[in-house]
């Protein structure tokens, strides 16, 4: 069977599901995805999988999700925040409010495209194939339109959105089973069409 790897956040690692109801684990595939991560989390994650895998999908989080560690073991997302033990709620969010006008989401934007840049040029060193999800990344200004720094070959991106998403896990936030069948089916379909065999 040719190996496949997943890598992402909550969505991929299956948050809100059964284990055996994400669609990694529908589609038989080693699940790298761990929840909060950022983008330069999944890369890394992307890096070790495509050392692992024939193939590697790739499910990019929010561009401007980055963290800060007040402690150790606590955390607060600059997007996204949720309340931490500790931290009054209030004072994370005027961090978050600094920090984003030094760390924009345009930059997380740039960052990723070098990600995207890195990954294809050591998929074509390993003989091994990197495939991209938009997932969660926000996209105010369109693929099309960031192209001439995004570094996107546009045969290696599945097309999913949050439009993908048609039900509600156990937490009532992550996608749900139905949704996570739909993710499954759109990356056969993406496959087929490429003529891979993933169940080979």
């Amino acid at each position: 069977m040719t190996s496949i790897g997943f890598c992402g956040a909550s969505v991929t690692e299956g948050v809100g599901v059964q284990p055996h109801e994400a669609y990694p684990a529908l589609l038989t595939g080693n699940n790298y995805g761990i929840r909060g991560s950022n983008n330069a989390m999944i890369f890394h994650q992307a890096v070790q999988a495509l050392l692992e895998n024939k193939h590697v999908v790739v499910e990019w989080a929010s561009a401007g999700r980055n963290k800060f560690f007040p402690t150790p073991g606590d955390r607060v997302f600059t997007k996204g925040m949720r309340d931490v033990e500790g931290i009054p709620n209030r004072e994370a969010r005027a961090f978050s409010n600094v920090y984003q006008m030094l760390d924009t989401e345009y930059n997380q934007i740039v960052y990723t495209s070098t990600y995207i840049k890195t990954l294809n040029d050591l998929a074509h060193a390993t003989d091994n194939n990197i495939h991209f999800m938009m997932g969660r990344m926000r996209v105010d200004l369109s693929i099309e339109e960031n192209k001439q720094f995004m570094f996107i070959d546009k045969g290696n991106w599945i097309t999913t959105d949050r439009s993908s998403t048609i039900d509600l896990g156990d937490d009532g936030d992550h996608p749900g089973p139905k949704s996570h069948r739909l993710y499954a089916d759109i990356v056969l379909q993406y496959m087929k069409e490429r003529g891979i065999d993933i169940n080979e």
